[in-house]
């Protein structure tokens, strides 16, 4: 039966066997890839809330200049719509980055239950609402009489679905930088060729 070594005789084992971790500095290490990813979660919605904004803003001016705008020719009207098509996808993209995910991780363990939400509060928990207090606190309670293992267990599992999270946020946030910057790009391109098209034509 695997029993939990008391400290004095874990403290034993790391001294004959320096290359190990203590449980301090285990510790540690998942305090610190937590502030991080915290951080990154931060950075990543930040980056998608400024996506939308300054998307939202080219949109609605495009929209103003296709209302106002009186041209019989109808090709001079491609550059902002291919600027306006672009920030539309850039919005999308941007709106999938920041949202909240639910949870969708298979992890079944002795009581089927994920304690610790270190930075995955992006992560909705649907069932979460129906749970009282005096269950939550009792299982915290039960939780925390575990074995060590059990703890850096449900870590471990908490790191791996933030950085599931992180994965996907970074993944919609490159696409949308890549559609920002292609629409811009094609945009001018295309002014420049109808630009310089209507000026040889006269």
């Amino acid at each position: 039966m695997d029993e939990e070594l008391p400290e004095e005789t874990e403290r034993k084992i790391q001294v004959k066997n320096p290359k190990n971790l203590s449980s301090k500095q285990r510790g540690q290490l998942f305090k610190i890839a937590f502030r991080n990813y915290i951080d990154l979660v931060s950075v990543a919605d930040k980056k998608a809330g400024l996506l939308i904004q300054v998307n939202s803003i080219v949109v609605t001016i495009g929209y103003g200049f296709f209302i106002k705008t009186t041209e019989n020719n109808y090709l001079n009207y491609l550059p902002v719509a291919i600027i306006m098509v672009g920030s539309l996808i850039t919005i999308f993209f941007s709106v999938l980055a920041s949202k909240p995910r639910r949870n969708d991780l298979n992890y079944i363990n002795a009581v089927d239950k994920e304690f610790f939400f270190f930075g995955s509060f992006d992560r909705l928990d649907s069932n979460f609402k129906n749970v009282s207090w005096d269950k939550y606190s009792n299982d915290m309670k039960q939780f925390f009489k575990g074995r060590k293992k059990e703890v850096f267990a449900e870590l471990l599992k908490e790191s791996f679905n933030v950085r599931k999270v992180l994965s996907k946020k970074f993944t919609y946030l490159s696409i949308a930088y890549k559609v920002f910057f292609g629409g811009l790009f094609l945009g001018m391109l295309s002014f420049i060729v109808l630009y310089y098209g209507n000026y040889i034509l006269k």
